[in-house]
């Protein structure tokens, strides 16, 4: 099996949006760790693997793989077409920024190729965290209060404060802060940038809700939906910024999230590949104070802790369960912390 593995933020893809997401900062840090996983995981278990790499990468990123470097833009089109054409099957990994996701997805498909990660009518409401919650609230799965803004700036309750203010389409904490009363809404609403998303109507604000930030990953085929073993996120300051994970979550908690988790994907349409689901976990030990915050269309960070416990192959389960196969996966219980950047520490504080 042939199956091209496209990371944006490494792959070239920032050709297209300089000035806008440069190959640099977290974004690369996370792309580099979750590709250079998943690439090394499907090298071992038999899969002929062929990837894209931005060529001012080329002395900093090492894939284990067959690369193909791109140097502007017109190469990236060009090697992106023809890989997808050639492979049996393509892993999509990008951020949800700008509709890039969706986009990718999208030329996927209308190339005829064969996505193993989810496809654009999940992408499509996924990567917009208001539609998302919006579709969840709906088919009664509990998220937090929120509503997309406008430039009249109406519909501000005081019961949503504090808030988190968020891009609909962020990813990787990107521009999230926590908005505490209007007053500090009206001031982050000066910056120029927060201005621009605002007036695309592209501004969630929602209910701050306290708990365990945690992060369920899911397989998803035809057959089974394989909720993993779920992680507790690490974030710092008001930003809410994402540093990495430990795991294992205490049994309760780890129920309580995966049964969210799972209730997510079901109320969504029909998913192929690998979901993140990120929630945050109440003081309620029923759960009735556990709040779904959003679902990442893509492989996670989550990837590089996660493959280091498992007892198995986690891309080869991945790649069953696309095809409609039934995976068995068992976790490792020791404890493990993990870093954005891919690093592993042994064992949890």
């Amino acid at each position: 099996m042939r199956v091209f593995v496209y990371e944006f933020v490494t792959g070239g893809g920032t050709w297209h949006t300089v000035g806008s997401i440069d190959p640099a900062g977290s974004l690369l840090d996370e792309g580099a760790a979750m590709a250079e996983s998943i690439v090394a995981d499907l090298m071992a278990a038999g899969i002929q693997v062929t990837a894209m790499l931005d060529a001012r990468l080329h002395e900093q990123i090492r894939l284990s793989c067959p690369i193909e470097l791109v140097a502007n833009s017109a190469d990236e089109t060009r090697i992106f077409d023809r890989l997808v054409r050639e492979a049996d099957a393509t892993l999509l990994l990008a951020p949800e920024i700008g509709g890039v996701l969706l986009a990718r997805c999208r030329r996927v498909e209308s190339l005829g190729g064969r996505l193993v990660s989810p496809d654009s009518n999940f992408v499509a409401i996924a990567a917009d965290k208001h539609a998302t919650a919006q579709h969840l609230r709906c088919s009664e799965v509990r998220v937090p209060d929120g509503i997309r803004l406008d430039l009249r700036l109406t519909a501000l309750a005081p019961s949503l404060f504090p808030a988190v203010l968020k891009p609909c389409d962020g990813a990787g904490s990107w521009q999230i802060c926590r908005i505490d009363d209007v007053d500090e809404l009206r001031r982050q609403l000066e910056n120029p940038s927060v201005q621009a998303e605002l007036a695309c109507g592209n501004l969630r604000l929602e209910r701050f809700v306290s708990g365990i930030a945690a992060s369920v990953a899911v397989l998803c085929g035809s057959k089974q939906r394989l909720a993993l073993e779920p992680c507790q996120q690490i974030l710092a300051g008001h930003g809410f910024e994402y540093q990495g994970g430990r795991l294992p979550l205490a049994a309760p908690l780890a129920r309580r999230a995966r049964q969210l988790a799972l209730a997510a994907i079901e109320a969504m349409p029909p998913a192929i590949g690998y979901v993140g689901v990120d929630l945050v976990l109440g003081d309620a030990a029923d759960g009735s104070q556990d709040f779904l915050i959003e679902i990442n269309p893509r492989l996670t960070t989550s990837y590089v802790g996660l493959r280091a416990v498992c007892r198995q192959n986690l891309a080869a389960a991945m790649l069953d369960v696309a095809a409609g196969r039934r995976a068995t996966l068992s976790f490792d219980p020791k404890p493990l912390e993990f870093r954005a950047s891919g690093t592993l520490i042994g064992s949890c504080p």
